[in-house]
């Protein structure tokens, strides 16, 4: 699955995996103005996912600020992660989650503030108890911990949650730091759900008009950067 994204990536545009990036240029000595951080959070599907449940949440609108700087608006046909948002929707192995931006202004490292966030969506799990869906079997689903009128024993808090901070400095080079905690329900099990924690922490070196990926085996950020004229 890791092979797709990249490749889909590569095709795209110039994309950069290493810790730090292939730097190729140096940066002009302009006055710097800010930054728009384009992001695609997405998550990779596997076997306990339902087909059916994976189709990307609704309200995937990313809003993020820095310093009170307002988001930038871009319609959809200028947006470089509109395609990628489609290309993952349709190769079933990946489910978007959201975009958006984060505007940030280009201050040196010990004056950047993180951006705190905090989204979750509905889990993709497949429907528990669907073997049980006769009247006769909800004595059944509620010893085991479903809804007993339920038959697919899903329930609205059973949600994927995303938490954590981007950071966006400036020195000689632009650079987002990620720390994010990924909370995903795997599957239904007769004492409750099955919950797993992964974690994301890796700093990237950003030159414009390449896209970057931040790498996990459970879920997975593209960014992508272009500086306010």
């Amino acid at each position: 699955m890791r092979h797709f994204v990249l490749t889909m990536l590569a095709g795209a545009a110039v994309l950069v995996t290493g810790p730090a990036g292939a730097v190729a240029e140096d940066p002009s000595d302009q006055e710097e103005s800010p930054y728009v951080v384009r992001l695609l959070l997405f998550q990779h599907q596997d076997y306990w996912d339902d087909p059916a449940l994976a189709s990307p949440p609704r309200g995937d609108k990313l809003e993020l600020r820095a310093d009170g700087i307002g988001s930038a608006e871009v319609p959809a046909d200028q947006n470089p992660m509109a395609a990628l948002w489609e290309r993952l929707r349709r190769a079933g192995d990946y489910r978007p989650l959201a975009q958006g931006t984060l505007t940030a202004p280009a201050v040196p490292e010990e004056e950047a503030a993180p951006v705190i966030l905090d989204e979750s969506w509905p889990a993709s799990i497949r429907p528990g108890f669907a073997a049980l869906d006769g009247v006769a079997d909800r004595p059944v689903r509620a010893l085991l911990g479903g809804d007993p009128t339920n038959g697919n024993g899903t329930a609205s808090w059973v949600a994927d949650r995303l938490r954590g901070s981007l950071t966006f400095h400036k020195g000689r080079y632009a650079h987002l730091a990620v720390e994010l905690a990924f909370t995903e329900r795997r599957r239904w099990m007769p004492w409750g759900v099955d919950t797993r924690h992964y974690f994301l922490r890796q700093s990237r070196r950003l030159l414009p008009d390449r896209y970057y990926y931040f790498d996990h085996p459970r879920f997975g950020l593209i960014a992508h950067i272009e500086q306010l004229e």
